[in-house]
Order: C-alpha cells, then sequence, then structure tokens
C-alpha cells in the first residue's frame, strides 16, 4: 500500500468504476475488467494514464478504481469514457466520470467515510 505522503490528496480524478462482489450475484464489470481495458488503450493510442489507484472495499472483490486522465487530451478523456461505457453497454450509478469538473482524490474518498488515502493502492 502506499503511504499516505506518496499520494496527493488534491490529485484531480477525471474517472471512477466501482466493483461489487466477484459472486452472489458477480458484478457484469468483472466481464470486462477495467485493467485490461487501460492497458489495450494505451497501446491503440500510444499513450500512457498516469494517476491511477485502487481501494479495497470488501472481501469478494470490492473495490473502487481511480483515474486522473491528467496527461490525456480532451478527445482522448472523451473517447476513453465513451469507448468504455460502450463496452459495459450500461451506464450504472458505480461509474461516475468527471470530465469537465475533476474532484480531488480526497472527496472522491468522501462516498466511503471510513476510507483514507493511505488505503489506496498504486496501480
Amino acid at each position: 500500500m502506499a503511504a499516505n505522503n506518496e499520494i496527493d490528496g488534491n490529485a484531480k480524478i477525471r474517472y471512477i468504476e466501482m466493483y461489487g462482489s466477484v459472486c452472489c450475484p458477480r458484478d457484469y464489470k468483472y466481464n470486462s475488467p477495467l485493467l485490461s481495458y487501460i492497458k489495450n488503450f494505451e497501446a491503440e493510442n500510444d499513450v500512457k494514464l498516469d494517476l491511477r489507484y485502487k481501494i479495497s472495499l470488501g472481501k469478494e472483490g470490492e473495490a473502487a478504481y481511480f483515474l486522473s486522465l491528467e496527461n490525456l487530451t480532451p478527445n482522448l478523456r472523451q473517447k476513453f469514457v465513451v469507448e468504455r461505457l460502450k463496452i459495459l453497454k450500461k451506464n450504472d450509478e458505480s461509474i461516475r466520470y468527471y470530465l469537465e469538473n475533476p474532484i480531488s482524490i480526497k472527496k472522491a474518498l468522501n462516498m466511503w467515510g471510513n476510507m483514507s488515502i493511505s488505503k489506496l493502492i498504486k496501480i
């Protein structure tokens, strides 16, 4: 895990994807994992996404992923989100994006009152 002083709590986040359980019932997003999508997107667009974090939320794979998308152009940011939503074929409440108005990682973590920056893992 990353130490609290290694992650800037004011780092801007433009995309959040949350996962539920790997079973009982299985969250449909596990059929198209975000990390595989990121790897393909980076290769296809000759870019590298910086500032990527994950926080575990439970014992059955529940997690949230936070992406800054800061080093992408506005067009590539839009493309990232639009193509991801097409793959998932759903736009549920567990997917949030802040392309025009990014939020700080600290504010993003406020969704879970007991989570702190020290629990983030760089991915």
